[in-house]
């Protein structure tokens, strides 16, 4: 992949599908749908630094079967008509916009989040989600700043941070307004939420040191997925050294951080283990999950007459133990 590549994969048990993010420099920017052989849909932006060229892409995303993107026409000095548009790799064919809105330029959509019926954009700076579905949308929100933000069907989850270390698990659909999912019962800073529609995890820190970020110790926590916040059976896995970062769920297995190397630990009974780094370093994204396996993306590395970057797909029973 080129330099400045993006990619979100999907693996649909027969084939990787997937969404190619392809900057061509400052003038414009070409987003591609694709399998590993094959162009199904591609954007291209005109120069957003020049005001008579109007359109630019915007945010994008990949789950379900289906990807998500963006596009920003500017009106004024001070807006721009935002289109959403939804694209289904079988179809093989641009959609007419699913929404439209005209933001204020601080504005608009600056994460998707897609699954195969619903999807949800973050708004900032509003602290908002927006969700999507059926020709419907509702605006969901919580106390405060929406963050790692999952869908699952179409069930959006939502860490909500609040002054000091009030961080609660928000939950919402289309059909109403997003509620409290979950906070801890003591009280305990809860970050890293992850789910896969299969398990739910996250950490809780204890003991707050000085500087009023980090804490004496960790716990990571699971429980079986559900949507009923009164179903909700929380478990203790294991203590941690350190807060995770960048969590994500799959197979039975929470892994977390984006640097080298990468651990999985899996949600069952604590065992660990280490995805060190196949090149010079992963990139900022942690390792995503698929079937059996884990796929991750190393730093770029400079190639004849370019950049590029290799998507590795590594069992998770090869990954050393800890």
């Amino acid at each position: 992949m080129p330099e400045g590549a993006l990619a979100d994969v999907q693996w649909d048990g027969s084939e990787l599908r997937v969404f190619v993010v392809l900057p061509a420099g400052v003038s414009n920017r070409i987003d591609v749908l694709a399998t590993h052989d094959r162009t199904q849909v591609a954007l291209r932006s005109t120069n957003p630094l020049v005001p008579d060229d109007l359109c630019q892409g915007g945010d994008d995303a990949v789950g379900g079967g289906r990807a998500v993107f963006s596009t920003r026409d500017l009106t004024d000095d001070g807006h721009f008509d935002e289109r959403h548009y939804v694209v289904d790799p079988a179809a093989n064919i641009w959609s007419t916009p699913s929404f439209k809105a005209n933001r204020v330029l601080t504005g608009g959509a600056q994460q998707f989040e897609i699954s195969a019926s619903t999807y949800v954009a973050v708004l900032s700076p509003s602290s908002k989600l927006e969700v999507y579905e059926d020709g419907r949308s509702n605006t969901l929100r919580g106390l405060g700043i929406p963050q790692s933000t999952f869908l699952v069907g179409r069930d959006v989850f939502w860490e909500d941070w609040t002054g000091g270390y009030v961080v609660r698990i928000y939950h919402g659909t289309v059909d109403g307004p997003g509620t409290v999912f979950f906070a801890t019962p003591d009280g305990s800073d809860l970050k890293s939420f992850a789910t896969d529609g299969v398990d739910m995890a996250w950490t809780q820190g204890y003991g707050v040191l000085p500087g009023g970020v980090t804490f004496e110790r960790y716990e990571l926590w699971t429980a079986p997925y559900t949507t009923d916040a009164a179903a909700l059976r929380p478990r203790k896995v294991l203590d941690l050294e350190s807060e995770p970062t960048l969590a994500v769920i799959g197979e039975g297995w929470y892994a977390f951080s984006g640097g080298d190397p990468s651990e999985l630990i899996r949600l069952s009974d604590g065992h660990r283990k280490r995805l060190a780094c196949l090149a010079d370093a992963w990139d900022a994204e942690v390792p995503a999950f698929v079937a059996g396996g884990v796929l991750g993306v190393p730093g770029r590395r400079r190639a004849v007459g370019r950049f590029e970057t290799t998507l590795f797909v590594v069992p998770i029973d090869a990954i050393p133990d800890i």
